[in-house]
């Protein structure tokens, strides 16, 4: 006589894969993504704008790859993390393989460029992390690294127009704005993150201006003590403080967080 259907022992269901990211031209929406904020994305495209102009041509961005293995394997596999298995030991099949992949980078150059002009605006960089869903949006309009991304833009617009318009006025940023920025870096980053963004906008700040004063200072007096890296002082860049609450949970921001780092390790 068969069993009751509560004593027959039930077959425990399969184990589902672990979801893993895309690449950002995958279409699967039931992976998980890797995705960036504004400000990481300002902070890559000034990186990539070597001669400051505000577009990003071929050879800049073939050259940031080049210099880049972290983001190039992102934007070619959908993680940062190291390939796995044995890398080719062929010299011959290691140029081929690194033939492949720019060519690959040239045709992700070509789709970000909408516009089709032979040159990368950041808007277009932007669209095309939102596009492909790798655009971490935070939930409150005034979080302080979205105000820290349009400080920096407008920064660099500024600097692109030179020191004074048509009218013979300055177009420098206001020191309140500077000071604003001031406090945004030092309450929001930390590490080497905060201290790469403070130097990249002290080049494009005014010689005469006390936030740039400050700010060399603080770096100054950081190398001279060779403070090691880590949270804890301030001095150095490393206090932090919450910069708000993104849309995304608050394990994918520590995760994201990490591969941020591993993309800016210089």
């Amino acid at each position: 006589m068969a069993e009751p259907a509560s004593a027959q022992a039930v077959a425990p269901p399969p184990t589902s894969p672990r979801p893993r990211r895309t690449s950002v031209f995958a279409n699967d929406s039931t992976v998980v993504k890797a995705r960036f904020d504004k400000l990481t994305l300002t902070q890559w495209f000034k990186d990539m704008d070597k001669d400051g102009n505000g577009s990003v041509d071929k050879k800049e961005w073939l050259g940031f790859m080049r210099s880049n293995p972290q983001l190039r394997q992102f934007l070619l596999r959908g993680d940062a993390l190291p390939q796995q298995g044995a890398c080719p030991t062929d010299a011959a099949q290691r140029m081929q393989d690194d033939a492949r992949e720019f060519r690959r980078l040239l045709q992700i150059w070509r789709d970000i460029d909408t516009d089709k002009n032979g040159t990368l605006e950041f808007e277009e960089f932007v669209d095309f992390f939102r596009q492909s869903g790798n655009l971490l949006e935070y939930a409150l309009p005034d979080n302080p690294k979205e105000r820290l991304a349009t400080i920096l833009v407008e920064m660099t617009d500024r600097s692109n127009r030179g020191s004074e318009d048509h009218l013979g006025e300055s177009v420098a940023v206001s020191e309140e704005v500077l000071e604003e920025f001031e406090h945004l870096t030092r309450s929001t980053l930390h590490g080497q993150r905060r201290r790469s963004l403070e130097a990249e906008a002290v080049k494009q700040m005014s010689r005469e201006s006390q936030v740039a004063a400050r700010i060399e200072r603080r770096h100054s007096i950081c190398t001279a003590l060779q403070t090691p890296r880590g949270r804890g002082s301030d001095a150095c860049g490393d206090a932090a403080s919450p910069g708000g609450s993104p849309l995304a949970g608050r394990a994918a921001t520590s995760d994201l967080s990490q591969l941020g780092r591993l993309l800016f390790r210089h």
